[in-house]
């Protein structure tokens, strides 16, 4: 990982859409967990840019709502917090864990939901560091 600086806030966003091609690597061969795995690491990487860009520390967590609660930018709050509620943000942030599923299944649909979620992100983060 890119040292969690200032300046480093476009190598965290690289990441995030590394493993956003990650997921549709995933997806095209309906590895559909492994897929929303990489969508909701992709998420947590860019949603920590934001934190390295406004030289705050970024949080040591996965859970996309609870990053997101702890954003230091309120664009990026207000814009994802309008699409999505934070029970859906903590059930997207599941599938973090969903390479070591318990019981759960994903599907196609699931990684449709997932790679919404990780739009709207991605567009509120891009639009933020721009």
């Amino acid at each position: 990982m890119p040292d969690n600086n200032g300046g480093e806030a476009r190598a965290w966003m690289e990441r995030a859409r590394i493993q956003e091609d990650m997921a549709k690597l995933a997806a095209d061969r309906q590895y559909w967990h492994e897929a929303c795995h990489h969508l909701v690491r992709a998420a947590e990487l860019a949603m920590k840019a934001v934190f390295i860009a406004h030289d705050t520390p970024a949080p040591r967590r996965h859970n996309i709502g609870e990053l997101l609660a702890d954003c230091p930018v309120s664009a990026v709050r207000e814009q994802i917090s309008a699409s999505f509620g934070r029970t859906d943000l903590d059930e997207f942030s599941v599938y973090y864990l969903s390479v070591y599923p318990d019981g759960e299944t994903a599907d196609q649909a699931s990684f449709l939901w997932c790679a919404r979620i990780l739009g709207v992100i991605m567009q509120s983060v891009e639009e933020s560091l721009a």
